[in-house]
């Protein structure tokens, strides 16, 4: 919950101060979270006292705070999957068009790869999938010739 609230907090991941103050207002039934003063107009009168439920405001704010749990969830995922994370900072570096950073990194989670012995082979698959995806697309960028720092 520690991680998932400071992902709520970030100004990185969550612009609206609104879904902050929501969640906030949810984490004192935590963790059951069937408390009869968790009723949705109860949760309003905490946010808005001096304004009447507004069903629409409320249906947005749950939304966008489960849109917020479901990233905050990939982001997890990703985050402890490290070749799933080498993989999309590959992705992530292609889409910048910088072979030579693409090179060097690549080199880098293949001597990684080396170094740590793994049983994962969809992790090793992902990896040189996207390191074949990123020659293909420097090959098709240089007309069918060699790419350059790759």
């Amino acid at each position: 919950m520690k991680s998932f609230a400071d992902y709520v907090d970030s100004p990185f991941f969550n612009k609206k101060s609104s879904i902050t103050k929501f969640f906030k207002s949810i984490t004192v039934f935590y963790p059951d979270f069937n408390d009869e003063s968790l009723g949705r107009e109860i949760l309003w009168k905490s946010l808005y006292p001096a304004k009447p439920y507004n069903y629409g405001v409320m249906k947005n704010l749950i939304h966008d705070l489960t849109k917020l749990a479901e990233d905050f969830a990939s982001q997890s995922r990703i985050k402890k999957n490290h070749s799933l994370h080498r993989s999309e900072l590959l992705k992530f570096l292609c889409s910048k068009d910088n072979p030579k950073l693409i090179s060097k990194y690549s080199e880098r989670i293949t001597k990684e790869k080396k170094d740590i012995l793994t049983n994962n082979l969809f992790d090793e698959f992902e990896i040189e999938k996207t390191k074949a995806q990123i020659f293909i697309h420097y090959f098709r960028q240089t007309k069918g010739g060699a790419a350059e720092g790759i």
